[in-house]
């Protein structure tokens, strides 16, 4: 009786761990991407490498990550053109201490709150 307690009990804890019924988690660099298509990324002063397939994202324009590391850990896009939004999709970027967007005259909206969740974010510009 235990056996089946126990199986029933896990089944329900996976169950509610689970994600809703086709919800993927964002990578890294469909993140990046919409935060690039949120902010009209083709006008942008520079944006060489964004959305490249051969570039690796550690060398986009403006994306700089530790040397042992793939993770993003600051962006610098200041005074690049950027004209639109930040998107929610911001919060995938989990490893990210500084964002910089300074100089942007066109960036609009409000700040999203889902840049809370961005627990090392330790400089926002």
């Amino acid at each position: 009786m235990k056996k089946k307690s126990l199986a029933w009990t896990l089944f329900l804890f996976a169950l509610i761990c689970a994600a809703p019924p086709g919800a993927e988690a964002v990578t890294q660099r469909e993140a990046l991407i919409a935060l690039y298509d949120s902010t009209k990324g083709e006008s942008w002063t520079s944006n060489y490498g964004w959305k490249s397939d051969t570039v690796p994202i550690c060398e986009w324009e403006g994306l700089y990550c530790p040397t042992d590391s793939n993770d993003v850990t600051v962006i610098d896009l200041n005074n690049n053109n950027l004209d639109g939004t930040i998107p929610p999709e911001i919060e995938y970027l989990t490893n990210l201490e500084q964002l910089g967007l300074t100089g942007n005259i066109k960036l609009n909206g409000i700040i999203p709150p889902e840049i809370g969740k961005l627990t090392n974010l330790a400089n926002l510009f």
